[in-house]
């Protein structure tokens, strides 16, 4: 859920754990729990590894990778990722790793990934209240531009994390295809595509739904109008440091997909999006979610030349349904990488 209390607390960082293999707090018989392993794992069953922060590798926060029993080795399987959405602020560091462990275990997307014969990541970064207008979860402008500390740009902290987990499964024979395949609904989606636009090069196929019928526009202006970021990426240079790479990001196949009946629009929060970023959204693209925004963005995201397929699910509300877990599952399966 996108709503959340404003509730003044200190934010507490977890300290990190130590670096010696050991359970993590097993509940099912049949999956190996591991933490921060010092030997390769083998990886003949179902494992849960947790790697804990790492500031020197790039990472202030840890991470969960997941890794089915039935992974190829000899295909260079795509590393699947989803950002944690806790779907609530809180300044307990344990209260988001709980989250994000419950969502790599237990989710549709748990449930993708290993069909798809997928190791999984999914991030533990916190979402706090203390700092509710940095909606950590969301990737919004406050948050790519935190200026330092712990949360100091937690895309490229994602990035790191990849790229650990890579070595880490590589050491194990596992030899990951060079882009990840990356998914995520409500505001994991919205992480979920401005990352992509943030790190195209990274990214070879993208699914995000329940997306405030506002995914990142791959434009810099619209009708006279700049469009900064996160609503499109005129000052994505500026912010982050590296320009849009539009060439590689349109040809990036994307699902983007609404249900007809989703009520959770975020614009009315200022967690989400400033007053400001707010009043220019309704002003330009509908002050209705559904379907006024969402069918003038379906038309202007087209025109872009964008490799998208959209799609809005009828009687379906804020929600992800068997037959939209089904057809994510075939939209990954059609383009992830050749040899797979």
């Amino acid at each position: 859920m996108f709503r959340i209390s404003r509730l003044l607390s200190l934010f507490v960082l977890a300290a990190c754990s130590t670096m010696a293999t050991k359970a993590v707090h097993p509940v099912n018989p049949d999956v190996d729990y591991l933490e921060n392993p010092v030997a390769p794992p083998t990886f003949t069953k179902d494992t849960l590894v947790k790697i804990s922060a790492a500031p020197e590798k790039g990472f202030n926060f840890g991470y969960y990778l997941s890794v089915p029993g039935n992974v190829r080795k000899d295909l260079h399987p795509s590393l699947y990722v989803e950002p944690n959405n806790t779907g609530t602020a809180n300044d307990d560091l344990a209260f988001h790793d709980a989250s994000a462990r419950r969502f790599i275990e237990r989710s549709y997307s748990h449930g993708i990934a290993v069909r798809l014969g997928s190791p999984m990541l999914v991030p533990i970064f916190p979402r706090p209240e203390s700092r509710w207008q940095e909606y950590t979860h969301y990737l919004n402008r406050r948050t790519l531009k935190i200026p330092e500390g712990p949360l100091k740009r937690i895309d490229l902290q994602l990035c790191a994390m990849i790229e650990n987990a890579r070595t880490l499964l590589a050491q194990s024979g596992i030899k990951l295809a060079p882009k990840i395949l990356m998914n995520g609904f409500s505001s994991s989606a919205g992480f979920t595509l401005r990352f992509t636009a943030l790190h195209p090069d990274l990214v070879q196929a993208t699914a995000a739904g329940g997306i405030n019928a506002l995914p990142i526009l791959p434009l810099k202006t619209w009708k006279g109008q700049k469009l900064p970021y996160p609503v499109g990426i005129e000052d994505l240079k500026k912010i982050a440091g590296s320009a849009f790479n539009a060439d590689v990001f349109l040809g990036i196949p994307q699902k983007l997909y609404m249900g007809a009946l989703d009520s959770n629009d975020t614009v009315p929060f200022r967690d989400a999006w400033d007053e400001d970023e707010a009043n220019f959204i309704r002003r330009n693209f509908g002050e209705k979610m559904m379907p006024d925004r969402w069918e003038k963005i379906q038309k202007i995201y087209k025109s872009t030349k964008a490799n998208v397929v959209i799609t809005t699910y009828p009687g379906v509300g804020h929600q992800v349904t068997p037959e939209i877990e089904e057809d994510i599952f075939q939209f990954f399966s059609t383009h992830r990488q050749p040899g797979e």
